[in-house]
């Protein structure tokens, strides 16, 4: 059997991740779209962590995806988080979102 003959099927590999991916996304989005302002203030399982916290980790995480992803698709480089933002500061940019922009 040659090399070729084991490569994946990236074709498929491609479409079930953007299946699953589309899944994530609308199961995520059911749970979060209905919580109100004062709901994304309460705890999360998260040690010092709102709801309101935990949401704008898992935009940020998203926007860093899509921007290796970009990367991956054009060859134009694109950081996976901005750089000028400390952990701390995303960590604190989630303090000022509202249900208008956590679900963007």
């Amino acid at each position: 059997m040659c090399q070729q003959d084991r490569r994946p099927d990236v074709t498929r590999a491609r479409s079930q991740t953007l299946a699953w991916t589309e899944v994530g996304t609308n199961l995520f989005l059911k749970h979060a779209e209905p919580l109100s302002d004062e709901d994304l203030r309460a705890p999360s399982a998260l040690p010092g962590w709102t709801l309101k916290h935990l949401l704008a980790h898992v935009a940020s995480n998203a926007d860093a995806l899509s921007n290796l992803v970009e990367w991956a698709r054009t060859g134009v480089y694109r950081p996976y988080v901005c750089l000028r933002w400390s952990a701390r500061s995303r960590h604190r940019a989630g303090c000022v979102l509202s249900t208008s922009t956590a679900h963007r």
